[in-house]
């Protein structure tokens, strides 16, 4: 029995398959320093936060706040490079053509995600349409928003490292896994702040800043794991992951496919 070595989607790996990639997945996220990438991610994160509330009265403060995002993308492009095991070779024109498209994708889904979490619940809680409704309303709202980070982790995954272009079903794994742990961490990290004084006791005024540099550490960190087990399951199949005609193993011009990390059994 093989562990994938033949899986044409990442439902066709076997179970021993799916430990060779959850172990994979372990040693490189400690040999990437998924940490330290998810920390230069979050620092640039909150360096974009601040000028964009600037933004609302001046463009000057909003031209300030996309360059800060566009570096915060930048950081993150770098850790996916990382978790791929890519060197960036895409010329400087398109390297930034494709960080500030990210970057607006990105804005995109936080305004979607502050829209559909305050600016809609506020407004129907003026609007009388009952329990049930309203209770409908939400839960459709909410899968609403995962589905959107479930979509814009893919497209960030087949898009962002510097790559042939990896099939929607190679990239879908780490998106789904990716939200799933996400929602987890934040719901988890947002008990832990709310029920214990850690943060306002040592770093008292500053202790807003720090809670939200954390949860944006915590946010990359996710983001480039689930790129980590893209990044195994495609290593984990000697068939052809990238878009267009099936390519033999080390012309798909990815790392990853090109250099599978499991033995077929004889």
């Amino acid at each position: 029995m093989t562990h994938g070595a033949d899986a044409a989607t990442p439902a066709k790996i076997p179970f021993s398959g799916w430990k060779d990639v959850a172990l994979r997945v372990k040693n490189q996220v400690a040999k990437d320093r998924v940490g330290l990438l998810a920390a230069g991610v979050a620092f640039y994160g909150l360096l974009a936060l601040f000028p964009a509330i600037t933004a609302v009265i001046a463009i000057f403060g909003l031209l300030i706040a996309f360059y800060s995002a566009s570096k915060g993308t930048a950081s993150l492009i770098q850790g996916l490079n990382v978790a791929y095991s890519e060197d960036e070779s895409r010329g400087f024109i398109r390297w930034l053509l494709v960080t500030f498209a990210l970057t607006l994708m990105l804005i995109a889904g936080v305004i979607c995600g502050l829209t559909a979490t305050l600016a809609i619940p506020t407004i129907l809680a003026f609007v009388d349409m009952g329990s049930a409704v309203a209770m409908l309303v939400n839960a459709a709202l909410w899968l609403g928003l995962i589905s959107l980070t479930i979509v814009g982790l893919s497209v960030l995954y087949r898009f962002a490292p510097s790559r042939d272009t990896p099939e929607w079903q190679w990239t879908s794994v780490g998106a789904v896994v990716g939200c799933l742990v996400w929602i987890t961490a934040s719901a988890s990290f947002a008990f832990f702040v709310s029920k214990f004084s850690y943060y306002n006791q040592s770093f008292g005024a500053l202790a807003g800043v720090v809670v939200l540099l954390m949860w944006f550490w915590i946010s990359a960190y996710i983001i480039i794991m689930g790129a980590e087990l893209n990044a195994e399951l495609e290593a984990q199949t000697r068939a052809d992951t990238t878009v267009g005609g099936d390519k033999a193993i080390g012309t798909q011009d990815a790392e990853k496919p090109d250099h599978p990390g499991v033995e077929a059994d004889t």
